[in-house]
């Protein structure tokens, strides 16, 4: 058996368990097989630009031939998804519980697979979700990271819901770390995009931390203005 056989062989197997692990709420043991699945696919191809995907077919395609290769690969790389879809699932439930730690780890991990199968949607919803459990842990500078590059991924795929989210969560975190001025400016670009889109809740959120940038500012009037604009956004929804 080809060498390139072996490490799909393996890398096969080593999925399967991830998936099994990350079912019996073992994420950190999954996590670090996961990586180390990628880290061999990619030794397939060292030195190439091509995604997992392309590398996968044409690993299949020297071993099996092309009717083989496209079954095979298609296969491997829904395991790919499902392993990334359970990391995002059993770090929501550790977040849930305060375990930011084991939280953080697992959506590293389904970071590291969404850059290397994508989609790029899901790899800037994993960058806040990165960021959320940084603010929680009290990182701020690192959760701005995280966010930036959220934002970054937001405007080049032109996904304005994701990017007013990104401007929010940019927004607050310069508001732990006391830049009030960047915080109202990010805060306003999210409330932009708010009422562009639709987005009654974001509108709502946005007026909200409008209202606390202001406060943070002592800009006081600004501040009651602000909230009253929420508050009644707040009643509408809920009538």
């Amino acid at each position: 058996m080809s060498d390139a056989a072996e490490i799909l062989k393996s890398v096969k197997m080593g999925l399967n368990v991830v998936i099994f692990l990350l079912n019996t709420d073992r994420g950190l043991q999954a996590t670090e097989l996961c990586n180390e699945c990628i880290i061999l696919l990619q030794n397939l191809d060292s030195g190439s630009h091509l995604d997992i995907s392309d590398v996968l077919f044409n690993a299949y395609y020297a071993i099996s031939g092309y009717a083989d290769a496209e079954r095979h690969a298609t296969k491997l790389l829904d395991t790919f998804h499902h392993a990334r879809r359970l990391n995002i699932k059993l770090g929501d439930k550790y977040e849930a519980q305060s375990r930011f730690v084991e939280a953080k780890k697992l959506f590293k991990c389904a970071l590291t697979i969404m850059k290397t199968i994508g989609p790029k949607r899901e790899e800037a919803l994993a960058h806040g979700r990165l960021g959320n459990v940084c603010v929680k842990l009290s990182k701020y500078q690192k959760a701005k990271e995280y966010y930036e590059k959220a934002l970054a991924i937001a405007i080049e795929i032109g996904d304005r819901s994701t990017e007013g989210k990104a401007y929010g969560n940019l927004g607050s975190v310069f508001c732990s770390l006391g830049e009030y001025q960047n915080a109202k400016e990010y805060h306003e670009k999210a409330l932009a995009i708010a009422i562009e889109i639709g987005n009654r809740r974001g509108e709502e959120a946005s007026y909200g931390n409008l209202g606390n940038a202001f406060c943070s500012l002592g800009k006081y009037q600004n501040a009651k203005e602000y909230h009253e604009k929420a508050l009644a956004i707040a009643i509408e929804i809920e009538c």
